[in-house]
């Protein structure tokens, strides 16, 4: 009887369970269909007031984020940057909406993800609503954006970073000789200058004429862009910004801004009834009937694996056993009629873009692929998208960089000044290759130098094949130079200049969808639960006490490690730190 009972009690228990958590996700499932529905939104659609998108630009925008542990319980989630651009696009079809006031902060952008924000900005022009551009504390990039503006608006005690345009490269040969290490590398190309922050202390003849090349393109569109839309002439707007730092008093003074304000008086001014972009998202569900569109993401350094989302200081990472997955579920879902590969890449492991290059050619034979350019999408990023049906690049895109390099640090200096001492079993010949407290003989060199050739002979055999060039024709426009997308385009590494709206829209053309049709973009591989990220969360948080628990000598071991598996790869990648401001 006992037993009976200890039994009822226990299916009672597990009956409450289930009715708790049934009743949760009936109410969590209406909260997303109001929420999908738009019915929390601040306004009502059917007022006939004119209504004022509020919409921030400000910190980190990362290409795809992850949604995290809080997330699940807010109900808000942080939109993928492809996601915002068509959001923008669809505030501005909208009828009620007259004015869009974007404030306007600091920024990760790079620029051609800046040119695409302020694209879409012009777009809303061209549909007769205003734009009202507020400004803080910003810098080049950010003034860039706010000048496509029928307005712009800074506060009094604002201080805009507005000057000439500046690429500075850190050289660490100096610091490495003083610490006894040696930087072996072996490049392919005269312009592929990725090892060269190791090897020299300053630019070399071909490292300077690319980074005035690439600073000067920049600085020319940044000009002629803030020009045309201030209506003043390219020596003006360039006198202008020679001329700064501004406050903001100085900055209306040289008729850079319109007005002074503070941020709630200049909001108020714009209008009543608030929106947000969250009202404009894509609002697609079960019963979606548009056809769909697959967006595959290429977002950072790539390396062999899974990707990875940047956190703590650190770098995402795409993964090539990641996109290659999603590429292949892509080709194979037969309600996917085109795939957009979102590339914003410096490029990374020759072994790795090789496994997604492949899975790209697979894809292409099954549907379209097109390649939707971020800020940068160059070397292995560039290698990646070769194989596309077709390649959508911003004209300030970096992309190119056709090119590899192999190399090693060679430590023994260093360990020489510490006292630290090795010695060395070896059995076969070359066992001390990847060591990294050797240096190269005369034949591993020699091996080195092979192994990178015979890479950089498949990289430009990819590329004319798949872009329908000679080798030569492509040698010739290779060796590691990096080119803006305009620049691309005229030398044939590239088809269409825009945005990720352009790729979309050449992905619908591609894929015989009407220009008019709305479609459904869907991410491939489908982004994790916030309960999965928490997890995955808390495990990185354990790995990383363990890490600052080891010990002096284990951790000398894992960045001897490290130092070997660099040795260990061919390198397609940019040069490391570029950052124009």
């Amino acid at each position: 009887m006992a037993i009976s009972r200890g039994r009822r009690f226990f299916w009672i228990g597990v009956g409450l369970v289930l009715v708790a958590s049934f009743t949760a996700a009936v109410l969590g499932g209406l909260a997303y269909f109001v929420q999908q529905q738009g019915l929390g939104s601040s306004a009502n659609k059917s007022d006939s007031n004119a209504h004022v998108l509020s919409l921030s630009l400000d910190g980190a925008f990362d290409e795809n984020p992850a949604p995290t542990f809080r997330s699940a319980f807010s109900g808000s989630t942080t939109p993928s940057f492809p996601a915002i651009i068509r959001a923008i696009d669809r505030a501005a079809n909208e009828p009620n909406l007259k004015t869009v006031f974007v404030r306007i902060g600091a920024t990760d952008l790079g620029w051609a993800r800046a040119r695409e924000v302020r694209d879409a900005l012009l777009r809303v022009r061209s549909k007769g609503k205003k734009v009202i551009a507020f400004l803080e504390d910003s810098g080049n990039m950010e003034y860039y954006i706010a000048s496509c503006a029928d307005e712009v608006v800074a506060l009094p005690e604002a201080i805009l970073q507005i000057h000439g345009l500046s690429a500075e490269v850190m050289f660490l040969k100096g610091a490495f000789d003083k610490f006894g290490v040696e930087a072996q590398f072996v490049a392919m190309g005269k312009y592929k200058n990725a090892p060269n922050q190791y090897t020299e202390r300053k630019f070399t003849a071909a490292h300077r004429e690319q980074m005035e090349s690439l600073v000067g393109g920049l600085y020319e569109e940044y000009i002629t862009a803030v020009a045309k839309s201030r209506k003043k002439t390219d020596g003006e707007i360039e006198a202008m910004i020679s001329a700064g730092p501004y406050d903001g008093a100085s900055a209306l003074d040289a008729g850079l801004v319109d007005k002074l304000e503070y941020p709630e008086e200049a909001l108020e001014a714009a209008g009543e009834t608030h929106r947000h972009l969250g009202d404009f998202r894509d609002k697609g569900g079960a019963f979606d009937t548009r056809p769909k569109v697959a967006l595959i993401f290429v977002d950072g350094e790539i390396m062999p694996g899974e990707s990875q989302e940047g956190g703590l200081g650190s770098s995402a990472v795409a993964g090539s056993d990641t996109v290659a997955e999603a590429l292949r579920n892509a080709a194979a879902d037969e309600s996917i009629k085109a795939v957009v590969l979102r590339v914003n890449s410096p490029g990374g492991s020759g072994s790795a873009s090789d496994v997604i290059a492949r899975e790209v050619e697979n894809t292409v034979a099954e549907k379209p692929v097109i390649v939707s350019m971020g800020d940068y999408a160059a070397s292995g990023g560039y290698y990646v998208s070769a194989p596309a049906s077709a390649i959508v690049a911003d004209p300030t895109t970096i992309t190119g960089s056709i090119g590899v390099f192999f190399g090693k640090f060679v430590l023994k200096g260093m360990f020489d000044k510490l006292g630290i001492t090795n010695d060395y079993v070896d059995f076969g010949k070359g066992g001390s290759f990847a060591s990294a407290s050797r240096r190269w003989t005369l034949e591993d060199q020699a091996k080195v130098e092979g192994l990178a050739s015979r890479f950089y002979d498949r990289f430009l055999s990819l590329v004319a094949e798949n872009r329908h060039m000679d080798v030569e024709a492509v040698h010739e426009i290779a060796q590691g130079r990096v080119w803006m997308g305009a620049e691309a385009k005229k030398v044939g590494l590239v088809d269409e200049i825009g945005g990720f709206d352009k790729a979309l829209a050449v992905a619908k053309d591609k894929a015989k969808i009407a220009a008019s049709q709305d479609v459904a973009v869907v991410i491939f591989p489908a982004p994790k639960s916030a309960f999965d990220r928490f997890f995955e969360e808390t495990s990185g948080w354990d790995d990383m006490t363990v890490r600052a628990n080891m010990s002096p000598e284990a951790l000398a071991l894992s960045f001897r490690e490290r130092v070997v598996k660099q040795s260990m790869t061919v390198w397609a990648r940019l040069p490391y730190g570029l950052d124009i401001r």
